[in-house]
């Protein structure tokens, strides 16, 4: 009896771990993944933001390359430094002008408008502070 009771502990663990891993993988296309969907810039600076690229299993068996573009407001620039045309991971570089006003801005992945592959994009959200303001407390 207790060995029943151990096999069927260690089987329903594979079935979670399995649909646990399932549920990362997309059913079809692929899907941009990011850590951390909003990001902290100041006025006049630059970072850089990594990101994940997950296929579903036609298109990992396929190696279908595939090309993204990046869109942001004006005063931001985004520019895909690393495309990940047959890779699974890419990197977004954010170029925030001097004159940018604080605030919340939308950043955008997204397929090219030539790619005819299913491409699930994602947005993030750029935090701009104003770099020359310093609050003190006394």
């Amino acid at each position: 009896m207790k060995n029943l009771i151990k096999s069927a502990f260690f089987f329903g663990l594979l079935v979670v771990a399995h649909f646990a891993q399932a549920q990362n993988i997309p059913s079809d296309g692929v899907v941009i993944r990011l850590d951390n969907y909003t990001v902290e810039a100041k006025a006049d600076e630059s970072l850089s933001v990594d990101f994940k690229i997950v296929r579903s299993k036609f298109y990992q068996k396929q190696q279908t390359p595939i090309t993204l573009t990046a869109n942001a407001p004006e005063g931001i620039e985004a520019t895909l430094s690393s495309n990940p045309n047959k890779g699974d991971t890419g990197k977004l570089d954010i170029k925030v002008a001097k004159t940018v006003k604080p605030g919340k801005y939308t950043i955008t992945i997204q397929k090219d408008q030539l790619s005819r592959h299913k491409v699930v994009g994602t947005i993030i959200t750029l935090a701009v502070s104003d770099a020359g303001i310093t609050q003190s407390v006394k």
